[in-house]
């Protein structure tokens, strides 16, 4: 709460973006004054006497019980406020964490998305779980492509590792190679 009232007093009001927006908004809306100011009352911090009084009062009149619907109802009035909060801050977090993932690969790369042709180019693809992987290139255009060898000798990884760096392409716009120009598969 004491960074959300500091927070309208700050440089941050010069910054552009979904996030200190809701931030700010639900910083307004925290600052504005209450009509539950007598709520804040906290009993353990007074006397015993107090404390007592406090309990049959609250007993009697069903303190807690408004508080709550108090609450409840500022929920609903701030709800917008807070699903834009909710989602700024699911965006933060899952932006830091990308950030955080692409810090400890070795190399990658934000991908080129083509117009939908037959036509994929990746230099050094390597497979993202794999600590010391060999690097391999593909160019594909305009026909399929059948890998063999013996076995054991690193297919089916080339094709998982392919697989696994086409989604992170489409989905989180980051893979582990060096270069990846390939049409996009999500419209």
């Amino acid at each position: 709460m004491r960074c959300c009232r500091d927070l309208p007093r700050t440089r941050c009001r010069s910054y552009q973006g979904p996030a200190v927006a809701a931030v700010l908004l639900l910083a307004d809306a925290v600052v504005r004054p209450r009509a539950t100011a007598w709520l804040r009352f906290e009993p353990s911090q007074q006397s015993k006497l107090l404390t007592m009084f406090y309990t049959y009062v609250s007993f009697l009149f069903g303190l807690d019980m408004t508080a709550f619907v108090f609450t409840i109802n500022r929920v609903k009035q701030l709800r917008p406020t807070l699903q834009h909060m909710f989602e700024a801050i699911g965006y933060i977090d899952a932006t830091q964490g990308m950030a955080a993932w692409r810090k400890t690969l070795a190399h990658w790369w934000a991908p080129e998305f083509t117009v939908a042709s037959k036509e994929i180019r990746v230099t050094a693809l390597v497979h993202p779980l794999l600590k010391s992987a060999v690097a391999n290139n593909v160019t594909i255009t305009n026909r399929s492509a059948l890998i063999t060898g013996p076995n054991m000798s690193g297919q089916t990884t080339f094709i998982r590792a392919l697989g696994v760096n086409a989604i992170l392409a489409q989905s989180l716009g980051t893979v582990t190679t060096t270069r990846w120009r390939a049409p996009c598969c999500v419209s």
